[in-house]
C-alpha cells in the first residue's frame, strides 16, 4: 500500500537526471563530476538522487553543506565519498572523521583545530580567489597546510578548490579567479589528488579551458536549470503537480481570499487546488500562471498556507491535473523570474510535505 495520500506531489524524473549528468560531462570534456546534493539534492531528494548516480553512472564522490547531511548519506550504506564543502566546529570535525567524511580546510582557525585532532583526518583545502565567502586568502598558511600535512601521517590531503562568484554573469572577474587560482597551483609545493574549481555555469562555459582541474562541481545544472542564457541541451528534473479539488462560482463584484485582494469583475469560476506556501507556492506568485490541460490559467488572490485559487473557464473540472513548474513551457526559472528569485530558489521551496514520486 502507498504511503503517498496527497494528491500534490513532486514527480521526480530520473531519466532528466542521466540525460544532464551526461550532457554535463561531454561539456566539461576531460573532468571528473561532483553532483552537489546539499539542501536535499537542491528539494529533489538526495537519497534517490544520490543511489541513481551510484548505480547507474558508478559516481562516488559527492558534496554536501553540513555534517548532517553528510551523516544522512552515509546512512545509505553505500561506498561514498562524501565532501563537506560547509564549515564545521571541532565536535563536528570529530564525528565526521570517524565517519570517513572529507572536510574543508577554509579558515585558519578550521586548520588550528585539524592540527590538534590525533584521528586520520580526510580534507581539501578550498581558497578564496574573489568571492571572499569562503576559503584561505594567504600563501603562506596555504604552503603550511600542504608541508605540514605532507609529515603528519593522520593528515590526507586530498584536494584543493575554489569557488567562481560571477561564472555566469561577469567574464573579466571569473579570469581574474581563475588566474589566482592558477597562480596559487603553480606556488604549491606540491599537486594533491583531486582539484576542482567550476560550478555549474563555468562547467557549461569554461571547464574545457581550465588545464589544472581533474573535478568539477555540478549543482543546479543537475538538476536542469542554470543561470546560463541557452541551456537548451538540459532537462528539468522535477515537475510540481496538484489538482482541482473543486470549483466555485463568484458572481460580479464578490471577493476571495485573505484580505480580499481580488475581485470577480463578471461571474467567474474559480479552482481550489490544495497546494500553498506552506509547501513552497509563496504568496508572491498571486498573478502568475498554471497549466490545466495544456492551458495556462491565473492565480487569483491570496496564496494560502494550503490552498491557492485560480480563475478558470468551463473546460476545467474538479479532479483535473494543474502543472505549477515542470518540464513544459512553465519551468522553475518563470516562477523565478515573475518572483524576482532564481530557479535554485524556487526548487528548495517545495517543501518536505509534498511528497516526491520517482520516475524512469
Amino acid at each position: 500500500m502507498s504511503d503517498i495520500f496527497r494528491q500534490t506531489k513532486a514527480v521526480i524524473n530520473l531519466d532528466n537526471i542521466s540525460h544532464n549528468y551526461n550532457a554535463l560531462q561531454k561539456k566539461s570534456e576531460k573532468t571528473s563530476l561532483i553532483p552537489v546534493v546539499k539542501a536535499d539534492a537542491y528539494g529533489h531528494g538526495a537519497h534517490a538522487i544520490v543511489r541513481h548516480l551510484y548505480y547507474n553512472h558508478d559516481v562516488r564522490l559527492f558534496a554536501v553543506s553540513l555534517l548532517e547531511e553528510a551523516l544522512d548519506l552515509d546512512a545509505l550504506d553505500l561506498d561514498l565519498e562524501i565532501l563537506i564543502m560547509g564549515p564545521l566546529d571541532e565536535p563536528s570535525l570529530r564525528i565526521g572523521a570517524d565517519h570517513g567524511f572529507i572536510f574543508t580546510v577554509a579558515s585558519a582557525r578550521i586548520w588550528e583545530i585539524v592540527k590538534s585532532i590525533e584521528k586520520p583526518l580526510r580534507f581539501h583545502v578550498k581558497v578564496d580567489t574573489g568571492m571572499h565567502r569562503l576559503g584561505l586568502q594567504e600563501d603562506t598558511l596555504i604552503w603550511e597546510i600542504f608541508n605540514y600535512s605532507k609529515q603528519r601521517k593522520n593528515l590526507n590531503l586530498e584536494g584543493i578548490f575554489t569557488h567562481f562568484a560571477t561564472a555566469d554573469s561577469d567574464g573579466v572577474y571569473f579570469m581574474k579567479q581563475k588566474e589566482a587560482f592558477n597562480e596559487v597551483l603553480r606556488r604549491l609545493p606540491y599537486m594533491p589528488p583531486i582539484i576542482h574549481a567550476s560550478n555549474s555555469s563555468a562547467v557549461i562555459k569554461y571547464e574545457r579551458n581550465l588545464f589544472h582541474t581533474t573535478h568539477a562541481r555540478i549543482g543546479i545544472s543537475l538538476y536542469g536549470y542554470s543561470l546560463e542564457k541557452d541551456v537548451s541541451f538540459l532537462k528539468p528534473v522535477m515537475t510540481l503537480l496538484s489538482v482541482v479539488s473543486e470549483i466555485k462560482t463568484l458572481a460580479v463584484g464578490e471577493k476571495l481570499g485573505y484580505n480580499i485582494t481580488y475581485e470577480a469583475r463578471e461571474n467567474e469560476r474559480i479552482a481550489i487546488l490544495p497546494i500553498g506556501y506552506g509547501d513552497g507556492m509563496i504568496r508572491k506568485n498571486q498573478g502568475g500562471l498554471v497549466s490545466i490541460g495544456g492551458a495556462n490559467y491565473s492565480i487569483v488572490g491570496r496564496v494560502c498556507m494550503d490552498m491557492m485559487f485560480v480563475k478558470v473557464n468551463k473546460t476545467v473540472n474538479e479532479g483535473d491535473e494543474v502543472i505549477l513548474f515542470g518540464e513544459n513551457h512553465l519551468t522553475a526559472d518563470t516562477i523565478a523570474k515573475r518572483t524576482d528569485t532564481i530557479s535554485y530558489e524556487v526548487l528548495c521551496q517545495v517543501s518536505k510535505r509534498v511528497p516526491r514520486v520517482y520516475k524512469k
